[in-house]
């Protein structure tokens, strides 16, 4: 679940995921139903995480036992440029750091054409966290910096 929301959630401000598969939204409502959380529809492949036991009501800024407060006490509630993986999950069993890539590609990974497997983020600190992460389960990879295809705002021009 946190290399999924890492790559595809946006956790600052709306809690929310964009998930455009249907048996990649039914595993991750699955795995959030067991922490007490739904998936709530909003619009195309947009979801928004809400808890089902209301804290108080307050509850999406004093959430203290919930998702939300972890992913701000990991320092996840950030924009895009500035996602990560926490050090103390790069530094876990093996089998959580799996866990932990296989959500990752998950939310941003793809298969290529020519079968290699394609891991893409904006943001550098965790372009070189994932890179640490899968070189730390022994797989070989290379870091490949791209200019992005999309522009940015103030480049818009309005007809």
């Amino acid at each position: 679940l946190l290399g999924f929301l890492i790559a595809e959630g946006s956790l600052s401000g709306n809690f929310s995921v964009t998930i455009a598969e249907e048996d990649l939204r039914d595993k991750i409502s699955n795995i959030l139903s067991k922490l007490d959380y739904t998936l709530h529809h909003i619009s195309n492949y947009d979801y928004r995480i809400v808890r089902n036991t209301k804290v108080n009501c307050n509850q999406y800024i004093n959430d203290v036992d919930g998702l939300r407060y972890k992913i701000k006490s990991l320092g996840l509630d950030c924009k895009s440029i500035d996602k990560h993986i926490p050090t103390e999950y790069l530094h876990t069993t093996v089998s959580n750091r799996l866990e932990l890539l296989r959500g990752l590609f998950d939310g941003d990974g793809f298969i290529s054409k020519n079968g290699g497997y394609n891991y893409s983020t904006c943001s550098e600190r965790l372009s070189n966290d994932f890179a640490f992460l899968v070189r730390s389960l022994g797989i070989v990879d290379t870091v490949v910096i791209k200019e992005a295809k999309y522009k940015y705002e103030s480049d818009w021009k309005i007809i």
